[in-house]
């Protein structure tokens, strides 16, 4: 079993991460410490390292309660299962939860606070035991979003601090990989140095998707074909591109949906497309504020470039213009969105 290669293997080290280790081990520093520390809520896209490294420090710490959004997709559930807790309403349920914490203080940590369906409900929950009890919060996800769904009360109350998980370049992705591959060198018939260039040409695909998890994917189906040949990369690549795509876009909310289909129909219609033109397109409910923040999300998912600009000419300035990233997005999104 090459769990090395996976994303159920828990490496010893965390490479390229040591400001967000830091962040979040200064949570449990001053926690421990004084009583009191930071929320933080952890951004990152998928496979930049977020559930490794909690997981990491966890495994090195005591004083929390952890629970995963992939697993429960309810706050009820959600709430439930991390504290351990038989409880049929949410009045007792949290009335148990902050019994329990005055008894046991601890950090809450939520991973994949994403795939919580009624995410504001949870906010306001967490709001309500955070007041009772001070005991810090932890968020990850990978929705920049997610901010729009925090009710006004609970994001005043919580004040939670970012803590970004950048992209990954090849370079890194480069050393992940090889820390991996040396593990399991005596276990495998691969010649790693013979077959560098393939590794390469690996990490810098990964690269461009900002995803260690998809490195280790690509990695794990040469490994096991004893196949590094840039054709058949390139052939996984493929197909682990489309599957991706698919999962984000299951992902999206509707509106969200609704902001990138007027994206794809007006980048059909016109050359440029102008914030303005969303605005009309999308019609009532989308104001400038929540159109801006589309733009905003949907730059760091890195499928429009939200930085263009037109000059007009000292009658019309300079005018912001959107544009897809590039045209492999467009089109595999054309395709898969229909």
């Amino acid at each position: 079993m090459l769990i090395e290669l996976t994303d159920n293997y828990q490496p010893e080290r965390i490479l390229h991460r040591d400001y967000q280790i830091n962040s979040i081990k200064n949570v449990f520093k001053n926690f421990k410490e004084q009583g009191h520390a930071q929320n933080l809520i952890v951004f990152g896209v998928t496979g930049s390292g977020k559930t490794t490294t909690i997981k990491k420090i966890i495994c090195d710490e005591d004083n929390h309660y952890f629970g995963s959004g992939a697993i429960t997709n309810t706050s009820f559930k959600t709430l439930k299962s991390m504290f351990d807790l038989n409880c049929n309403t949410y009045e007792k349920l949290l009335k148990d939860i902050i019994l329990k914490l005055k008894e046991e203080p601890g950090i809450i940590i939520i991973d994949e606070l994403n795939k919580i369906m009624d995410i504001a409900n949870l906010f306001n929950n967490l709001n309500t035991i955070y007041r009772e009890t001070g005991c810090p919060l932890i968020l990850v996800t990978n929705r920049r979003t997610i901010f729009e769904d925090i009710p006004d009360d609970a994001r005043l109350t919580l004040f939670l601090e970012k803590v970004e998980f950048e992209s990954y370049n090849a370079l890194q992705l480069y050393d992940i990989i090889f820390e991996r591959l040396d593990l399991i060198k005596d276990r495998i018939k691969v010649d790693i140095e013979k077959n560098e260039a393939g590794i390469r040409k690996i990490c810098a695909m990964g690269g461009k998707e900002a995803s260690a998890r998809i490195v280790l994917n690509i990695t794990l189906k040469c490994v096991l074909n004893n196949n590094f040949s840039l054709e058949f990369i390139d052939n996984i690549k493929e197909n682990l591109e489309r599957d991706s795509w698919k999962e984000f876009l299951e992902n999206l909310r509707p509106f969200e949906k609704d902001f990138l289909k007027s994206l794809l129909d007006l980048q059909l219609r016109s050359k440029n497309i102008y914030p303005s033109d969303l605005a009309k397109d999308m019609g009532k409910g989308f104001t400038p504020a929540r159109i801006s923040q589309l733009i905003s999300a949907f730059a760091g998912y890195g499928i429009i470039d939200g930085n263009c600009y037109e000059n007009l000419g000292r009658a019309g300035g300079r005018k912001r213009v959107l544009k897809f990233s590039n045209q492999y997005i467009f089109d595999t999104l054309s395709e898969l969105i229909q």
